[in-house]
């Protein structure tokens, strides 16, 4: 926790519950009408429309904010007393949240080391990271082909998976690099000589 944020959450609990969940509210529609200020300006240029008619066809997500955002406030306030409870703890004991995340790091990192190389990217990158970028790669990608093919069911069954191999082979080229920052980072933090 930098000592900014730290300032930050003394300064939101010193409220009181209901005062900082009340200004955390405002604060998050205050980012919300921005938010959506900018997009009308963007959809404005892009469409030619107003924002009127915009808010009106995405009245569903600004209730569907109105709905969430209490909610999230009211936890705020709940999080940030327990950070800086954790906080409080780990200065007693001279230590801070980066010395907690490198102990964290070294012992996940002596698990998943054993495994090896191939284990490692093979399962944790070209199968669940690959299956999670599989939607955005779709996405990203069928909108430059011809969206005839989504017309004829085999020519979309043979794009799902040119799709889903190309998001697995991405999974398992970033796992792989990640194994090799993860080595390094784990004997750097083991063997403070090197």
């Amino acid at each position: 926790m930098t000592t900014r944020y730290k300032r930050f959450l003394i300064w939101f609990t010193r409220f009181g519950k209901v005062k900082a969940r009340i200004i955390h509210f405002i604060f998050l529609c205050i980012a919300y009408f921005v938010f959506l200020l900018v997009l009308d300006y963007v959809l404005g240029i892009a469409k030619h429309t107003s924002f009127n008619k915009e808010w009106k066809n995405n009245l569903s997500f600004s209730l569907f904010f109105f709905i969430c955002a209490p909610f999230v406030s009211w936890r705020f306030y709940d999080v940030a007393i327990i950070q800086l409870r954790e906080y409080r703890i780990l200065e007693k004991k001279g230590l801070t949240k980066a010395d907690l995340e490198r102990i964290s790091f070294v012992r996940r990192w002596e698990k998943k080391r054993q495994k090896g190389p191939t284990d490692y990217c093979f399962f944790e990158g070209g199968i669940i990271l690959g299956l999670l970028l599989l939607f955005p790669v779709l996405l990203l990608l069928s909108l430059k082909q011809n969206l005839n093919v989504v017309n004829d069911l085999g020519a979309m069954g043979i794009l799902v998976i040119k799709k889903l191999l190309f998001s697995f082979l991405l999974g398992l080229i970033i796992f792989r690099f990640r194994w090799s920052y993860n080595q390094r980072r784990f004997k750097r933090l083991t063997n403070p000589v090197i």
